[in-house]
């Protein structure tokens, strides 16, 4: 997205992306409590903008995060080794637009199938390459682009973290591919087109008139 702020703390729509996607968690009700991964130099930042925009009550706690999106996640995931948690959801801050509903079906999921993850189905022909050749072309029937939410039973997921960190694996595409490493299943369910990840500069002027056009938290 060019140079500036971290995408999460870029404001749309009147407040921070990542406030959003807070908000939306929390107003969801399938969630107790949230602990965000954060660079070491933004964590006052971060506090201080769940208090301004939250309170000072919000069930939202802070760790640093690693050199990596995996590294990041595990971190979150030691920290609440003590807190007696049956199932986690895991989720980009850059994703501000997902529904309260999402999260709802990603905890009903991971509680059915101890590993669940957002997905939409692939609307364009999708292939592989390589060296700049077309190696196979991929059945878009069975193609699904994911997303998160991503929910897991806290056992199932942290093993997977512990066992990749032991095989050198620290830089996974996501975690549901870290669960079928160590031979469990990872079962989907229906994210949405509108559950955007921001990325380029130009999705902060979608992401605004998306917020703006009806979109409501834990809805």
């Amino acid at each position: 997205m060019g140079k500036g702020d971290p995408k999460q703390y870029r404001e749309a729509a009147g407040a921070p992306i990542l406030i959003h996607t807070l908000r939306t968690l929390l107003d969801s009700k399938a969630v107790e409590g949230i602990t965000v991964a954060v660079e070491k130099d933004f964590i006052d930042r971060a506090g201080k903008l769940v208090i301004e925009y939250l309170g000072d009550r919000a069930p939202v706690s802070f760790v640093v995060g690693g050199a990596t999106r995996q590294q990041s996640v595990y971190r979150a995931l030691i920290s609440l080794r003590d807190a007696d948690v049956q199932i986690v959801v895991i989720h980009d801050a850059a994703r501000p637009l997902v529904t309260g509903a999402i999260i709802r079906n990603a905890v009903d999921a991971a509680r059915h199938h101890g590993a669940a993850v957002a997905t939409i189905p692939a609307t364009e022909a999708s292939c592989l390459a390589d060296d700049g050749l077309i190696a196979e072309y991929i059945d878009r029937r069975r193609h699904m682009t994911i997303q998160t939410p991503q929910a897991f039973c806290y056992d199932l997921i942290i093993k997977a973290h512990e066992q990749a960190t032991v095989a050198g694996i620290t830089d996974a595409v996501d975690d549901g591919i870290l669960v079928l490493r160590v031979g469990g299943e990872v079962s989907v369910f229906a994210g949405s087109p509108q559950n955007i990840k921001v990325t380029y500069e130009g999705d902060i002027t979608k992401l605004s008139g998306m917020a703006t056009g009806g979109k409501q938290h834990g809805a």
